[in-house]
């Protein structure tokens, strides 16, 4: 038989969700990310501690107009700007353990409860962190569905949720309170070094001595300001990570504690119910008969 069309192309389907343990992600990735944020807070100390000598040093350096002295007072900062790399390697780290963890998460939950539905697809798990505007709502809305069909069935009858939308909601307001404050520094920080080099700049062109005492102490004033700022961020930033790391937790035990009853679907034998009675469209299972199979014999 010939047929007037080739047949279609046949495209790979893809492959289903399969069930992985969290628990080695997860630790790895409250690890990091306890580090991180405690590195961000040595830095901030650092910085605080040594603002005193900078003033100190700055002062020498301006009065006896000694090169060396400016040099030595720019080094009070070395050490918290070490810090400050250490805590962004970090980071980075953390980041991408992170999100290997939400994203395995996430499938798992296509595993446990593939009636669950999630309000985002699956890709802005990843995605929604770096789209401009969304960044804002999406990571929280994928975390609070990932921790929704991570949860054990209810009961019949039963009440209330599992409690962590206190945790998420709480994660997610230092998170982006966070954010919030470091992007509104940055135009804060270009104003007023604009402002500040213009002033020497009119002082140069009116050929006006630049005042030695008003220059240290803007310089240090902006320290301050910075560090003021950064000892807030480091507040949220603590918070959010103790917060995050209490969700990681949460959802890798709810879904390990679920995830081996899974692992094997369909090698048990259904045991025979006797005295079942199947509903509509649905196949009784077989039961012998009491007394035995009999058989139709040979009456030749």
């Amino acid at each position: 038989m010939t047929y007037p069309y080739p047949a279609g192309p046949s495209y790979p389907q893809a492959a289903p969700a399969r069930f992985k343990p969290l628990r080695t992600l997860g630790i790895t990735a409250m690890i990091l990310i306890g580090l991180a944020a405690l590195a961000y807070a040595v830095q901030v100390v650092l910085i605080w501690t040594s603002i005193d000598d900078l003033e100190i040093a700055l002062a020498e350096a301006i009065n006896d107009d000694d090169p060396e002295a400016l040099n030595e007072s720019l080094r009070h900062l070395v050490a918290g700007q070490v810090v400050g790399q250490l805590a962004w390697t970090l980071w980075i780290t953390a980041a991408i353990v992170f999100l290997v963890w939400l994203w395995q998460a996430r499938e798992n939950t296509e595993v446990l409860s593939p009636g669950v539905r999630h309000r985002l697809a699956k890709g802005w798990t990843i995605g929604g962190w770096f789209c401009p505007g969304v960044q804002f709502w999406f990571p929280m809305t994928i975390v609070d569905d990932i921790w929704r069909a991570s949860a054990a069935p209810k009961r019949p009858g039963e009440t209330g949720g599992s409690g962590g939308r206190g945790l998420i909601y709480g994660w997610w307001a230092a998170w982006a309170f966070y954010w919030l404050l470091t992007l509104a520094s940055i135009p804060f920080m270009f104003i007023v070094v604009l402002g500040w080099l213009s002033n020497l700049f009119d002082a140069a062109d009116a050929n006006e001595p630049v005042d030695d005492v008003t220059l240290r102490n803007d310089i240090v004033r902006f320290v301050r300001m910075l560090t003021l700022g950064g000892s807030v961020s480091a507040g949220l930033l603590v918070v959010a990570a103790g917060l995050i790391a209490m969700v990681i937790w949460r959802i890798t035990v709810m879904q390990d504690a679920r995830g081996p009853k899974l692992q094997l679907p369909g090698l048990q034998p259904t045991p025979i119910q006797y005295g079942y009675h199947p509903g509509p469209g649905q196949v009784r299972p077989y039961q012998p008969p009491a007394g035995g199979a009999s058989y139709p014999q040979d009456r030749r």
